[in-house]
This record gives C-alpha cells, structure tokens and sequence, in this order.
C-alpha cells in the first residue's frame, strides 16, 4: 500500500512528485496538520510543485486514489466529522 502522499502524488498524474509530497507529508503527525496557515495550506503547497493546479479537479483525483477510507483512518478531525454526519442521516 503506497503511504497516503506518495497515493495523492499518483492520483493528480504526477507520481514524480512522490518525495516532494512525502518529504512535506513527512513533517506532521496528521495530514489534517499540514493545514496550519492561511499562506501554508495544502493547496498553497501544491500549487508551488503543480503550475496550474486545481484544487476542485485534483483534490477528487488525489483522493480516489488516497480512498475514503484510509483518509478516515489517517485524519480523525474529518473522521469525527464525518461519523456525525451519517449520525444524523446524511452519511
């Protein structure tokens, strides 16, 4: 099972970027982390490596590739969103 960055890097067709998003996913305890500043934010990050990155277009890529699962798994923040989310029916 490819680590949760290297599956986004192939998701958006760039799988050359492997270490660029390991070595970025590498430097916090959660992904959910990695969004710690306005000028930081993930997108922010991609951009810098993906000239004419779209986050709508490639985020949904990244994370068919990534699954929702595994996302569940590694971000416990959108997890709890999502469990009460489907406690109210709308899972």
């Amino acid at each position: 099972m490819r680590a949760i960055s290297t599956a986004a890097a192939w998701g958006v067709g760039r799988p050359e970027l492997c270490p660029a998003f390991e070595a970025i996913r590498n430097q916090f305890v959660t992904p959910e982390d990695i969004n710690d500043s306005p000028v930081t934010a993930p997108s922010k990050r991609v951009r810098e490596l993906i000239p004419g990155y779209e986050k709508p277009l490639y985020g949904a890529l990244a994370v068919l590739e990534i699954g929702l699962d595994r996302i569940r798994r590694e971000c416990p923040h959108f997890n709890d969103w999502i469990v009460a989310l489907e406690s109210r029916g709308l899972g």
